[in-house]
């Protein structure tokens, strides 16, 4: 090219001349191009009006990560943007879900192309493989993007049922498992006691979500605590199925009964114990002390 010949002459073959040509790297786009028909004795030289070489403009895919739960319709995206950063307003994509071509191909349009996607109510849990490619055309070469797609764990919640005191702070905690009944190490809980608001609390690595709860002056009897395990990327959300009790201890009076004895006499020590409603202590224990 460039009045530079390229190779050898090549035979016409049924009115077709064809030559194997690469294109070098420096190939400016629009490269005019010709071809020249050598004079035999039967057919006189001829040269064609020029074409020209159409480089074409590498691209970029970007998969935007997504999460999902099993059995619900997503969409799966991707840009697509040409060397210079700006968006493809043209060409088609294909969408691969851990290496197996999924659906059909899909229009690019103003830098975007989207898949619908179904994720299998039995699907495996955690990440998959998402990769896009962008089919070449006249005018863009092909390219391809990965990202993730993560299936969200199943979670459940259980309850830590404890006893406090009137006034005084207790913990007040939530054990939080996957499908597999092991440990969620993170995440958040949203812990209500009683009618009071919702409070958050970080799951730590042992699967423990804990608040900090005052024990109203005037409680009785118990108080029930709900929790929800809020989604995030990795986990699903849920909630208690059973509550938690908070379960309030009476107040307690204990009246020891006097007695008079000699030096080295074996003696019965009585007291009497009821609760703060004068109500007889029927359980427990009690331990004796001389000062």
């Amino acid at each position: 090219m460039g009045g530079n010949n390229i190779g050898t002459p090549v035979n016409v073959v049924n009115g077709v001349a064809t030559l194997q040509y690469e294109i070098p790297s420096n190939t400016a786009d629009g490269t005019a191009i010709k071809a020249i028909f050598i004079e035999t004795n039967t057919y006189a030289a001829s040269e064609s009006a020029a074409g020209s070489i159409k480089i074409r403009e590498s691209t970029n895919v970007v998969v935007n990560d997504i999460s999902a739960n099993r059995d619900t319709s997503i969409t799966i995206t991707a840009s697509v943007t040409d060397e210079d950063g700006d968006p493809i307003n043209k060409g088609k994509a294909r969408l691969y879900i851990d290496n197996t071509l999924n659906g059909e191909l899909r229009s690019v349009s103003n830098g975007t192309v989207s898949f619908p996607y179904t994720v299998a109510d039995n699907a495996v849990l955690g990440g998959h493989t998402i990769k896009v490619v962008y089919v070449q055309n006249d005018d863009y070469d092909s390219a391809d993007g990965t990202g993730q797609l993560i299936v969200r764990t199943p979670t459940s919640l259980s309850p830590v049922n404890v006893s406090a005191n009137k006034g005084s702070t207790i913990p007040v905690t939530v054990n939080v498992k996957d499908s597999n009944n092991q440990v969620v190490p993170n995440g958040t809980v949203n812990i209500t006691v009683g009618n009071g608001e919702a409070v958050a609390a970080t799951v730590n690595a042992s699967g423990e979500a804990t608040i900090q709860y005052e024990v109203p002056n005037n409680a009785t009897g118990t108080i029930n605590f709900t929790a929800a395990y809020i989604e995030n990327n990795n986990y699903q959300s849920s909630t208690m199925s059973t509550n938690g009790v908070i379960t309030i201890r009476k107040g307690v009076t204990v009246v020891v009964d006097s007695l008079k004895a000699n030096i080295g006499d074996t003696v019965t020590l009585s007291s009497t114990i009821t609760d703060e409603n004068d109500n007889v202590v029927t359980a427990g224990t009690v331990d004796y002390e001389i000062e």
